[in-house]
């Protein structure tokens, strides 16, 4: 049997519509219901910006640091190549004060291997005093892992415990 219709495409706009299921309507609301990914990424850095935070604030190991009348004295230590660096920086807190004069202005600080050193003062808050040595440091005391520096201002004596960073 043949058929001699001639043939042809036939299209029916509401027959294809009546055969697809139904589709959802389009989601309304912010950009965080419609794109979950971005909403995850934005927890994870808020998270560990949140971390980060935390220890800068409250976890962190504070510097060594000494107070005396109108000064800041604080102290830093790490070891390199056998080497133990002290950096000692002294600022002038109060700017109102009359800086001190004669004796009175000298730094003094005992190091560890019992070796001094003296230094002015400083006498404008934005310029501190930085005081630097480099100890050699081998011997039975390599795993020690604070060193102690004693400052003197005056009559004023103070010691710190500074951590060694390695």
């Amino acid at each position: 049997m043949v058929d001699h219709s001639p043939s042809g495409y036939h299209y029916n706009r509401e027959e294809r519509l009546a055969q697809r299921p139904d589709r959802p309507e389009p989601q309304t609301g912010g950009i965080f219901r419609r794109n979950r990914s971005l909403t995850i990424i934005l927890l994870d850095v808020s998270l560990v910006l949140l971390m980060f935070l935390l220890y800068l604030f409250l976890f962190r190991p504070q510097p060594a640091r000494a107070e005396f009348d109108g000064y800041e004295v604080t102290g830093s230590a790490f070891l390199f190549d056998e080497g133990l660096y002290l950096t000692v920086t002294t600022t002038r807190t109060n700017e109102d004060s009359v800086p001190p004069t004669g004796a009175e202005s000298l730094l003094t600080l005992v190091w560890p291997d019992e070796s001094t050193a003296t230094d002015v003062l400083p006498v404008n808050v934005s310029f501190p005093t930085v005081t630097r040595i480099v100890l050699p440091w081998t011997g039975p005391d390599t795993e020690a892992d604070r060193v102690s520096v004693t400052i003197a201002i005056g009559e004023a004596t103070e010691s710190i415990e500074l951590r060694i960073d390695r």
